[in-house]
Parts: C-alpha cells; structure tokens; sequence
C-alpha cells in the first residue's frame, strides 16, 4: 500500500513539472489537482467528476441570482405602501433597462448576445467554445433588469451563465468538442434544474432544446448535474422562493373536455405572445436611434405598463401561486382595478389586459436592452389564462371547474408553444406540482399547444433567423453534419 502511495505522490510531481513546463506556471492549486486526476481517472470517471463541479458551480449561480432578485421584488412589493409602489413601478422598471445597456455599452463593449439562441450558436458554429465573460455577464445584467422590474424571466440568463461555467471548465481541462458540448449542456441543465428545483425538467430542457442534432450515449453528466443543481436550490433557497405549488385537485377523467378546449386556447396565446414578439423586435430594430434612446423608450412603456398593471412586474410567480391559492382579488387589489367594484367581471376584464400586456411588456423588456428570457413570462401567462378560462367557464355556470389544475397545465401549454419543448414543460410543472398524477392532462395540453406552434411555424419564431442562415443545428441531421465538420 505505501509503496503503491508513495508512485502516485511521485507521478503528481512529474505531472506538476511538466504541468509547469507548458506555461502554465499560474494555475491554482485546485487546477493542478483537476488536471491530474483527468490524467489518472478513466474518461467516463472524470465526466462524472465533471459534472458534479460544473453541476454545483451553475446551480450555486442560479440560486445567487434568484435570491437577490426575490429579495428586491419583496422588498417592492409586501413592505412598500400602494402609493410608494407606485413611484416605484415607474422609476424602476425605466431604470433597469437603461443601467443595462449601459453596463452592456461600457463594460462589455456592445457584446449583448443573449438567450438560448445565443447557446446554440456557439455550439454549432464556435465548437461548443463560450466566452468566459459570459460566466457572470448575464449575473449581472438580468440581474439588474428583472430585479427593478423587467418583465422577463431569469432562467435563459441562468441557462447561458450555466453553459459558460461548463464550457469554460472543459477548454481549461482541453477536453475535446463533444466532452465541451456535454458539459456545456450540464452546467444549462444545472442552471434550469436549481431555478425550478427540477431536475427532470432541467434534463429535458438539455436534449429538446440544446442538444438538437447532437448525439450522445453518455449523459450521466447531465443527470449528475441536474441533480446537483437542484439540491443546492433545495437547501439553499428559502421556501418562498422555490417554484413551488401546493394546492391542486385531484384529475378526473370528466374533466378532458376542459383541458382539450384549454389546449387549443394556450396555442392561440402561444402564437399571440410569439407574434407580438416578432413586431416589437421588427419595430425597435426599425427605429433609427442610439441603444441608449431605444433603452429609455423601451423602459418607459414598461413603466407605464406595471403602474396599470402590477403582475407584469418582474417574473410575476407570486400572481400564478396566488391564483392556485384561492387569492386572486390580492392582485387586482394592488393595482388602479381596487377603486372599481370588484366582481368576477372586473377581474375577467383585468386579467383578459394582463395576459394580452404580458406579451409586450416582455418583448420591450428584451428587444429595448434589457436581459431575461421568455421562461417565466411563459410559464405566468399560461397561468393567467389558465384560470381565466376557469373563471369564465364558472359564469357561464358549469360546475366543479378545476380551477388550480387549469392554472397548472395552462402554465405548461402556453411554455410548450412558446418555447416549442413540450416535455421540457410536463415534467417541470409535474415536478413543481407533485402533481405526477396530472400527466394525462398536462400532456393533452401541452402536445395540443406544441403541434398548433408546430403547425403555424415548423422552428421557433425565436430561433428562425439563425436556422435560416445555418448558424444553429436543426433536426435536419444531414445539414448538421455539413455544420459540424469544422468542430
């Protein structure tokens, strides 16, 4: 034992020597020990290793910036009086954008590419290989803007800053494409799977979205990391934080007609929220102004549209969970609504505003300067029309409406046509939910959406342009292999 001991001190320092030798004289003490146990573990062990670091690095990340912009909105909204809320959904919505870009402008000169297309980009056309300021840049930026009240989500931002940590982990380890392109979708996987504490969902995300055209026969990286990420949200985040529901009703079969109908609805929505997307984009690319102009405009409109309408504030989870707790006059009570009567009619005309608003508030959010992703702002539309449609169909006088389920599946129909990933969206409502008994109709809702999405557009409207250009891999695998003989 002491003699097999003292070859393996002796081969670390030959290995530090030549390790040395090569110009990298300032590695840190934690590299030197990375670099030979990828020298001394077999590859399949060394994955593994991997994608516990990169799985801990994004998923801590993840939680970081949850809980900075968790504690921000709290503070904003339940220890602010109405009236001071007021001040402040106009000055800081309009502040975040514009202290974004430019930070963007200043800091990282002009470099704002964002969002999943960014990712896939980079893996098929930069050999899986993302800048190292992209590690904490989207931190930053997103930060900054859904933290004052950007209507956007958090979790694209997460994603990317998760595939730059495992990326950058496999060019300082001089791992080769494929291994760089599996760690680069662990540490997105991690980042997913800490924002929602979903593991599976976070999984999903990773082979529908990231890893189109890729083959892989070795993703336990991928779970490791999962699961990794989503520990670390689970016993780090506070329980108020976590994208948790509670209350839902048991699924009963006579219900189909319900979800059916509200399938086709959240696919209509989809393709609404997608379209309106498109316009804004169009129009403020139009608009022959400076970023720093086209920032204050797009800051303005969202100021204007959160003082009228407070649930396009931020990610805008703490309406959804209201809806499924029973307390849905909360979020018309905190808005101009309060001075009306309130009736069902009232909250049927505010929530019919909301979810046709959310739709613009997110895209001047992004496309004027801001930094977030279409996740959340999916995921709380769904939710909105979800149980619009139960409220509705409780007027004209059916009986026994499953009103929280309809806010649940609603949630994961309208996520599966915006962000075509239908699986992606049944398990992270199912695991959000404990609500795995709800798969029937979370699969009816979300297929339903997902082919309609389909239907109207073959590929994302999102991701269109690079598709079109060849810049990203598709399920064209022939065009793929064309794409990646260069990596």
């Amino acid at each position: 034992m002491k003699i097999h001991n003292k070859k393996r001190f002796l081969s670390f320092l030959k290995f530090k020597r030549d390790f040395q030798q090569y110009g990298l004289e300032k590695a840190r003490s934690y590299e030197l020990i990375i670099h030979w146990l990828n020298n001394n573990l077999s590859r399949s062990q060394f994955l593994l290793l991997s994608g516990i670091l990169v799985g801990c690095t994004a998923g801590l990340a993840g939680v970081i910036l949850k809980t900075i912009v968790h504690n921000i909105h709290f503070f904003i909204v339940n220890k602010v009086h109405f009236e001071y809320q007021i001040l402040f959904y106009i000055v800081f919505p309009f502040l975040g954008i514009v202290l974004t870009t430019i930070i963007v402008l200043t800091i990282f000169k002009g470099q704002d590419r964002k969002g999943i297309g960014a990712i896939l980009y980079e893996i098929a056309q930069n050999s899986s290989i993302v800048s190292s300021v992209k590690t904490y840049s989207q931190i930053v930026q997103s930060a900054i803007t859904v933290g004052l009240g950007g209507s956007a989500g958090l979790e694209s931002p997460i994603a990317v800053t998760g595939a730059a940590i495992g990326s950058n982990y496999a060019q300082t380890y001089r791992l080769n494409y494929k291994e760089r392109t599996l760690l680069l979708a662990a540490g997105a996987t991690a980042g997913i799977a800490s924002a929602f504490n979903a593991p599976i969902a976070g999984i999903m995300f990773a082979f529908e979205i990231l890893l189109t055209g890729v083959v892989f026969t070795d993703f336990i990286p991928l779970v490791v990391a999962a699961v990794c990420g989503s520990l670390l949200s689970r016993i780090l985040l506070q329980e108020d934080v976590l994208f948790r529901f509670y209350t839902r009703e048991a699924f009963n079969y006579r219900n189909v007609p319900y979800y059916l109908i509200l399938g086709i609805v959240t696919g209509l929505y989809a393709r609404y929220f997608l379209i309106v997307s498109q316009k804004v984009e169009h129009f403020l690319k139009g608009l022959q102004i400076s970023r720093l102009r086209k920032a204050m405009l797009g800051g303005a409109v969202l100021s204007f549209l959160c003082v009228l309408f407070p649930p396009l504030f931020g990610e805008g989870y703490d309406t959804v969970k209201a809806f499924t707790n029973g307390h849905a006059n909360v979020i018309v009570e905190n808005s101009f609504f309060r001075y009306f009567d309130l009736k069902e009619w009232t909250i049927i005309v505010f929530l019919i505003l909301v979810c046709l608003l959310k739709a613009f508030a997110t895209s001047f959010t992004i496309f004027s300067g801001g930094n977030g992703g279409n996740f959340a702002p999916s995921l709380f539309a769904g939710g909105s029309v979800g149980f619009l449609f139960a409220v509705i169909c409780q007027q004209i006088g059916f009986k026994d409406v499953p009103v929280t389920n309809l806010v649940l599946v609603g949630m994961a129909g309208a996520m599966s046509g915006v962000l075509y990933a239908p699986l992606t969206a049944i398990f992270l409502i199912a695991e959000s939910s404990f609500g795995y008994d709800l798969f029937i109709p979370l699969m009816i809702v979300s297929v339903i959406s997902y082919l309609m999405a389909k239907w109207f557009s073959p590929i994302s409207p999102e991701l269109k342009s690079l598709a079109d250009q060849g810049k990203i891999f598709t399920n064209e695998h022939d065009k793929n292999l064309l794409f990646s003989l260069h990596t």
